[in-house]
């Protein structure tokens, strides 16, 4: 019976520290950098860059965000809550979630090459659904990180996320407005 109550008290010890290991705001911070960088990507965008200079960008903000997150980590989260060994069920947890980002990053960069082999085409069917299909990829990338990695705030992410990008293409169709919306 005691064995019992210990194994209990370690998984619940052990999903309190997973938990605690995401409530340093490394993630928002991370997912804000790559935002901007989107943001910057297409201001550079409306000044006349090329495909190529938009996309450096964008990977340069993906790159910097990346920093940032694994220095805070080794800076931050580890000296507070320190170096954690989880045990098989946390490990599986990270596999899938390196599975989903593996996936979501090679679907993405098809998604990033579509428009350049088949401009017209992909761009106009992107246009005419003010892209819902884009925001749909990434709201369900962020629930499946999410949800493999018990992070519920992922979620609100993913929503925010997902429904920013139909919502920038309408709001700059319906009000004209002078910079770039998503889809350029």
């Amino acid at each position: 019976m005691s064995v019992m109550v210990q194994k209990m008290d370690m998984k619940s010890i052990e999903r309190k520290v997973w938990l605690r290991y995401f409530q340093d705001g490394l993630w928002d911070i991370y997912i804000g950098i790559m935002f901007m960088g989107f943001a910057v990507g297409d201001f550079v965008s409306s000044k006349g860059a090329s495909e190529w200079q938009l996309y450096s960008a964008y990977i340069g903000a993906v790159v910097f965000a990346y920093i940032v997150f694994w220095v805070g980590k080794k800076l931050i989260t580890f000296p507070r809550i320190g170096r954690v060994k989880f045990g098989s069920p946390a490990k599986r947890r990270r596999i899938k979630t390196s599975v989903i980002l593996g996936v979501a990053v090679l679907a993405g960069f098809v998604l990033m090459l579509l428009p350049m082999l088949f401009r017209d085409t992909v761009l106009e069917w992107l246009r005419n659904t003010h892209g819902a299909p884009l925001g749909a990829f990434f709201a369900l990338v962020f629930f499946g990180i999410g949800y493999t990695l018990d992070f519920s705030r992922l979620y609100i992410h993913g929503l925010l996320i997902g429904a920013s990008i139909p919502l920038a293409e309408l709001l700059g169709e319906w009000f004209s407005l002078p910079f770039p919306a998503v889809i350029a």
